[in-house]
C-alpha cells in the first residue's frame, strides 16, 4: 500500500488526515478538463504554477500568493 502525503504550501501542515468529519483541501493544480459540453469560460493562471499547490484553507493561500506573487507598487 502506498501512503499519499500532502502538506500545505503554505504552513506546512499534514492535510494527509484532518480531525474534520468531512477531509478538505484548496488544491491549484495545473490540469486539463475537456468540457463536456454547454458553455466554457476560460481561466487562467498568470504566470503559470510551477507545481500544483494544496492548502488549509484561503488564508493560507492567500498568505502564499501573496508572498509568490508580489504586488509591484507603482
Amino acid at each position: 500500500m502506498r501512503k499519499v502525503e500532502i502538506i500545505c504550501d503554505s504552513c506546512g501542515k499534514d492535510l494527509s488526515e484532518s480531525d474534520n468529519s468531512i477531509d478538505w483541501r484548496i488544491a491549484l493544480t495545473n490540469e486539463r478538463i475537456p468540457s463536456c459540453g454547454g458553455f466554457v469560460t476560460d481561466m487562467y493562471i498568470c504566470p503559470g504554477l510551477k507545481k500544483n499547490c494544496h492548502f488549509c484553507g484561503l488564508g493560507c493561500m492567500r498568505k502564499w500568493f501573496d508572498e509568490t506573487y508580489p504586488v509591484e507598487k507603482e
